[in-house]
């Protein structure tokens, strides 16, 4: 029986792309947080951007998740570099 496989790339590469997915991870862990935070200041309130309705508060979470995401890439709370660090570490 003969197992044949590649070798996987060693070096700066493997390094890379390990870089960009752990700040990738942790800018999306910043963003949960950030969705988290704006949903329990109860900024969903009636009269909100969509006019209150149905509709609104099925789509909330959408707007929120959007709101999160500028808020990050804008600078956000900082949380995504202590994230960095600490998955760096493992």
């Amino acid at each position: 029986m003969e197992i044949s496989s590649q070798a996987m790339p060693v070096g700066p590469e493997v390094n890379r792309s390990n870089d960009a997915r752990i700040k990738e991870t942790s800018k999306n862990l910043e963003i949960a947080f950030v969705t988290k935070m704006l949903d329990l200041a109860g900024l969903d309130g009636a009269g909100g951007s969509f006019g209150g309705g149905a509709g609104e508060e099925q789509f909330q979470s959408f707007l929120r998740n959007e709101q999160a995401r500028l808020i990050v890439e804008s600078g956000g709370l900082g949380l995504s570099e202590h994230f960095m660090k600490s998955l760096a570490k493992n």
